[in-house]
């Protein structure tokens, strides 16, 4: 059950969603919001689009963490550049519903721990644990949200 503060930041939260016309600003806030009600070390919110109109491609991420600026632009960097095709729940961007998630409800934790996206990607960065969120809408996929935490967290 939701305390009477967490009601208030979601009541805040939607307020805002539902005023604000600057697409970055509102992705900005959404995530600093939700960081006052899910304790996570890094998320981003990406926006979606179709490949050849066939192959989901994620872009235009917004980063909100509690790392330095460098960290956050070399997580973007490495997944962009080396990752991605790597990124073994990936397939889930081909979605049509709207989906949140955990990734240890998608993949088996030994073969999550085994994979190269997991051994020299995530666990190098100390982002081990990560849940996201798949918006969809007319059965297009629009934009995703993930959320990554530390061991610690």
């Amino acid at each position: 059950m939701l305390t009477q503060s967490e009601w208030e930041k979601l009541n805040k939260l939607s307020m805002y969603i539902h005023k604000e016309k600057n697409p970055a600003a509102l992705r900005t806030f959404f995530l600093q919001e939700l960081m006052l009600l899910v304790d996570y070390n890094l998320a981003e919110f990406t926006i979606g689009s179709f490949h050849n109109n066939k192959t989901p491609k994620l872009s235009d991420a917004i980063v909100v963490s509690t790392y330095d600026k460098s960290f956050e632009e070399n997580f973007e960097n490495q997944y962009e550049n080396v990752f991605a095709p790597f990124d073994y729940v990936n397939w889930i961007f081909s979605s049509t519903e709207s989906i949140v998630y955990r990734e240890s409800d998608l993949i088996n934790p030994k073969i999550r721990e085994k994979s190269p996206f997991y051994k020299y990607y995530l666990q190098p960065l100390g982002l081990i644990h990560v849940a996201g969120m798949i918006i969809c809408s007319d059965e297009k996929f629009l934009a995703s949200v993930a959320i990554y935490r530390s061991q610690k967290k």
